[in-house]
C-alpha cells in the first residue's frame, strides 16, 4: 500500500523506500514521489517514461497535487495544447489541404499562392542551372507553373513573385527552343569569383562573436545598419527559394519593452538594447504535411545568417529564445498587432559594443563530440 502524507515523510511497501513531498502551488517534481535509492528511481523512471499509461498517470497525480482545489493543470496536457495550437495555425494558413496547384487554386490565400508559384520557378531554374540537362526536363514543372500564373493573372495578382516567374518560364522555353533571348533564372560564374570573394579571414570572425549582454545604452546605433545587416541576411537559403522569414524591428522603447515583458531570457540588460529583433517564418510559404517544422528552421538559418550580418556590422546580439507556451504566443501577437500566421523563432537583442565587454566562457563542445562519421 503506498500512502503519502503531506508535510511528512513515509515508508513505502511497494520499493522499500521513502516517500516525502511538500505542498506547493506549483507543480512539484516527481522525484519528490520516488524513492531515496538512486538505483530505485532509476527503475521506476525507466519505467514510467516507457509505459504511456503510467507517464499520464503520473502527470495527472503532479497536475492534482500542484492544484488542492481539484483543477488539473497536466504537463501533458499542456503539451498536447500547445502542439494543437501549432497544428492549429498550420492547418488554418499552409497549402497543404490542397497540396497542389494542380488542385482548386481559388481555395488558396494570394500568399498561398505565390508560395507555390515560387516552387514551380524554383525548380525550372535548378533544371536551368544542371550540366548535364534531360531532354525537355522541367516540362511538368513548366506546365504546373504556367497555371498557377493563370491563376494569379485572374485575381489580379502581380507581385515580385509573379513578375519574376514570368521571365523564368520565358527563359525556360527559349532555351528548350534553343532561342536566343535574355537569360533568366541561372547565371555562370567561375570557381576563382566565388573562392576571391570568399577569401575572408574566417576563424576569427566566427570565434569573435559573442553574446553581447552589456550594450553601451548611451551610444545610439543608426537603424540603418540594422536594416544593411537584414538586407544581407536575404541571402540566406530557404525552402525552394520561398524566403519565408519575416523580421520584426522593434526600435521604440513602447515596441521593445512590450516584446521583452513576454521573454524570460533578457533580465538586467534587455533595457539596454537599441533594437530588438524578432525573426519569424510565414505559415503561408509552406505547401505540404511535410513542412509542418519547416517554419522554424527556416526562421533558425535566417537568424545565424543575420547575427553574423549584425556582428559584421560591428554591432553586438543577443540570442532570446522564443520558447514558449500559446498564451505568450497570442500575447505577442496581439500586442504588436503581427499577423497570426507567424511561427516565431526567436528574438534578437542589439545593441552598440561598450569599450570594455564581459562575456559567457561558453566552452565548445570538442569535434569528436558532434560530428558523427559513417
Amino acid at each position: 500500500m503506498l500512502t503519502i502524507r503531506t508535510g511528512h515523510r513515509s515508508h513505502c511497501q511497494i520499493t522499500g523506500g521513502v516517500l516525502s513531498f511538500v505542498p506547493s502551488n506549483h507543480l512539484p517534481s516527481t522525484r519528490h514521489l520516488l524513492p531515496q535509492s538512486p538505483d530505485m528511481r532509476s527503475v521506476i523512471r525507466s519505467l514510467i517514461h516507457s509505459t504511456p499509461w503510467l507517464r499520464t498517470g503520473t502527470d495527472r497525480l503532479r497536475g492534482l497535487i500542484g492544484n488542492p482545489k481539484g483543477k488539473a493543470n497536466l504537463p501533458s496536457d499542456r503539451l498536447r495544447e500547445a502542439y494543437e495550437y501549432d497544428l492549429g495555425l498550420f492547418e488554418n494558413f499552409a497549402a497543404y489541404t490542397t497540396g497542389t496547384i494542380y488542385r482548386e487554386v481559388f481555395e488558396l490565400s494570394d500568399e498561398n499562392l505565390e508560395a507555390l508559384i515560387s516552387i514551380e520557378y524554383h525548380r525550372l531554374e535548378k533544371g536551368l542551372s544542371h550540366h548535364q540537362r534531360r531532354t525537355q526536363f522541367g516540362s511538368d514543372a513548366a506546365e504546373r507553373l504556367a497555371a498557377a500564373l493563370a491563376g494569379a493573372q485572374a485575381r489580379e495578382l502581380k507581385t515580385e513573385i509573379t513578375i519574376y516567374a514570368e521571365e523564368v518560364l520565358s527563359s525556360y522555353r527559349r532555351e528548350i527552343q534553343k532561342q536566343n533571348g535574355l537569360i533568366v533564372g541561372w547565371q555562370r560564374l567561375s570557381r576563382a569569383d566565388v573562392q576571391d570573394d570568399a577569401a575572408i579571414p574566417i576563424n576569427q570572425f566566427f570565434q569573435s562573436r559573442h553574446s553581447i549582454r552589456c550594450f553601451d545604452a548611451e551610444a545610439k546605433v543608426n537603424t540603418d545598419i540594422v536594416i544593411r545587416a537584414i538586407e544581407l541576411a536575404r541571402f540566406t537559403p530557404s525552402v525552394c527559394n520561398r524566403q519565408t522569414w519575416r523580421v520584426v524591428l522593434c526600435e521604440t522603447e513602447e515596441t521593445k519593452a512590450k516584446a521583452l515583458a513576454l521573454q524570460n531570457g533578457n533580465t538586467g540588460f534587455g533595457h539596454l538594447a537599441s533594437h530588438v529583433l524578432i525573426v519569424a517564418s510565414d505559415r503561408n510559404c509552406f505547401a505540404s504535411i511535410g513542412e509542418r517544422n519547416q517554419p522554424w528552421i527556416e526562421a533558425g538559418m535566417f537568424a545565424m545568417s543575420l547575427i553574423y550580418a549584425l556582428h559584421a556590422q560591428g554591432l553586438g546580439t543577443c540570442c532570446l529564445n522564443w520558447s514558449v507556451e500559446p498564451d505568450k504566443d497570442r500575447s505577442l501577437k496581439d500586442d504588436l498587432a503581427l499577423p497570426e500566421s507567424y511561427a516565431i523563432g526567436m528574438m534578437i537583442a542589439v545593441g552598440a559594443l561598450p569599450d570594455e565587454i564581459l562575456v559567457a566562457e561558453s566552452r565548445r563542445m570538442s569535434l569528436e563530440q558532434i560530428m558523427i562519421t559513417r
